[in-house]
């Protein structure tokens, strides 16, 4: 059955600080994030990264020095946790925004929380659509490293003779409001924007042939976005 709840991963048990980050909802849409165990009243940064958990450490700020569990970070914002040491924050995500990684630190006690994984929206459906994990890419990303990212890896579909239809493609799954077109190097969305949301010139290619120029690492363009079987 086809569903389009993002797969959120949780950790369950929070980091020796004691600060527990989670997150709730279905990416894309309206994400909580919350954590508690900051200190009461204190400042903390919210950090997130696009290329997964890593080991960087931060280079300025009140924590100079200290270790993340992310890969180029970012800060997304900073803020005081409230008299309890919680932090709450409601946000809308879009779908190029689902592959983030985000992780708090306090600013008191250079504490960080555990690493919570925003992955990529996916399909499934083996009677349909193979049995494979359908997930969008960022713009002009790889198949390969999008499967990466939540540990799998990208199915050969030229290999496995994959065909799809106008009538039954992956991409529109998630943009059935697109027009399709005929082309052996989907599937994937065309012409994006710089944010990699479809366009008025967008358009789902869909995988009609088994056609050899199709690889896990290829892209064609740097303004469309691949849909990739994981597996």
């Amino acid at each position: 059955m086809v569903s389009w709840t993002a797969l959120l991963f949780a950790m369950v048990s929070a980091h020796a600080g004691g600060i527990l980050l989670t997150s709730t909802g279905d990416c894309p849409g309206p994400i909580e994030i919350s954590a508690s165990g900051l200190t009461p009243g204190g400042s903390y940064t919210l950090l997130y990264s696009r290329y997964g958990r890593g080991d960087d450490r931060l280079v300025s700020g009140p924590c100079d020095g200290t270790f993340t569990g992310l890969d180029g970070e970012e800060v997304a914002v900073t803020r005081r946790a409230d008299a309890d040491g919680r932090m709450r924050l409601r946000r809308d995500f879009g779908a190029p925004s689902c592959g983030i990684h985000l992780q708090l630190i306090d600013h008191t006690t250079c504490v960080v929380s555990n690493v919570e994984d925003f992955v990529r929206p996916a399909v499934g459906g083996e009677a349909d659509f193979g049995p494979y994990t359908w997930l969008l890419g960022e713009r002009g990303e790889s198949c390969t490293g999008v499967c990466e990212t939540i540990g799998l890896r990208c199915a050969d579909l030229v290999e496995s003779e994959w065909v799809e239809t106008c009538d039954s493609n992956v991409c529109q799954l998630f943009y059935p409001d697109l027009p399709c077109r005929s082309d052996g190097d989907g599937p994937r969305i065309s012409y994006t924007e710089e944010d990699g949301a479809p366009s008025p010139s967008s358009e789902c290619v869909y995988h009609d042939w088994p056609w050899g120029g199709w690889s896990c690492d290829w892209v064609e363009r740097e303004d469309d976005v691949r849909i990739c079987p994981c597996e």
